[in-house]
């Protein structure tokens, strides 16, 4: 049998997902053919505002930052002796814009559960657009994440008001699967395994 691409992605732990991980949805939702205008009977199950992103100035913890330095430099090293500058000055770029988006406060926006789907900052997906939620933590705020079946954006990220989370899980179980633990993306792994390295390293010295 050949290989798919899919047995690639799990291989790289981009789309595996342990089957005992997931709590399948409550109910059914209609197929699109089933329904000729999904915005019609639109039922507003649950609202509220949140920055749209998380701002905080210690975008790292100490360790990790150690870390990210330490292979950062390592990277940039390589980069310079394979002479990719354009690779290098793109990589900087994106590094110094995440450190602005994470240092600068949030704009404040409004996001909606209805019977239909999920608006997101006034972006519309049907449930038949989604594939899971889970919870995260980032920075010490509860986030909630959904995954879309298309590759853009391929997640959400909502922040969520303190105490939320039940009535959230609730309310989403009735049409989604639940993921109990966030699904670790390749990059998500491969840099686990990078920090686990060389703290050990420097645990032996």
């Amino acid at each position: 049998m050949p290989i798919q691409l899919k047995d690639i992605t799990n291989f790289l732990g981009i789309t595996n997902i342990k089957s005992n991980d997931i709590i399948p949805p409550l109910s059914k939702q209609p197929k699109p053919e089933n329904v000729t205008d999904v915005t019609s009977d639109r039922r507003l199950l649950y609202e509220w505002t949140a920055p749209n992103r998380v701002s905080d100035g210690k975008i790292l913890q100490l360790k990790q930052n150690r870390s990210a330095i330490v292979i950062g430099l390592a990277i940039g090293f390589l980069l310079i002796l394979m002479q990719e500058f354009l690779l290098i000055a793109v990589v900087a770029s994106l590094m110094f814009l995440k450190y602005v988006l994470a240092s600068t406060k949030g704009e404040q926006v409004r996001h909606r559960i209805l019977n239909r789907g999920v608006e997101y900052a006034g972006d519309f997906f049907t449930w038949d657009e989604l594939k899971y939620f889970f919870f995260t933590n980032e920075s010490g705020l509860e986030v909630l994440c959904i995954d879309t079946m298309n590759r853009f954006p391929g997640r959400l990220h909502f922040n969520i008001e303190p105490g939320s989370r039940d009535r959230l899980q609730k309310i989403l179980e009735e049409y989604m699967s639940y993921v109990q633990e966030a699904p670790k993306m390749f990059g998500d792994n491969l840099f686990k395994a990078a920090m686990d390295r060389i703290s050990l390293d420097s645990s032996r010295k």
